[in-house]
């Protein structure tokens, strides 16, 4: 896997979320960096008892109000699932766990 920086202006947010069993105890979590790599911010949300695909939708969506919180616009978000979306100022695609980095 190869690293591309990001364009100027722009974060990416990595999200992902566990189950110990699918229900079970969870914890959703992300990062957002911005274009040269530096940390902007990071979060962990325990969502008690759910499914991987619940937590993973959280860690998604708490990013998603941190970017709109912020007024950033210009972003890239990558999952750890085939969540798929492309838009002019926003792109978001799968990567494997050793690829976020």
């Amino acid at each position: 896997m190869v690293h591309t920086p990001l364009p100027q202006g722009f974060f990416k947010l990595n999200f992902d979320g566990d189950s110990k069993g699918s229900p079970g105890d969870t914890e959703a979590r992300g990062v957002i960096r911005d274009c040269k790599g530096k940390i902007y911010r990071v979060f962990f949300i325990n969502l008690g008892h759910a499914s991987n695909n619940v937590v993973k939708f959280h860690a998604l969506k708490q990013g998603m109000e941190i970017f709109v919180e912020e007024k950033m616009f210009n972003v890239t978000l990558e999952g750890f699932d085939d969540y798929h979306a492309s838009d002019e100022d926003a792109s978001m695609g799968h990567v494997g766990k050793q690829g976020n980095k």
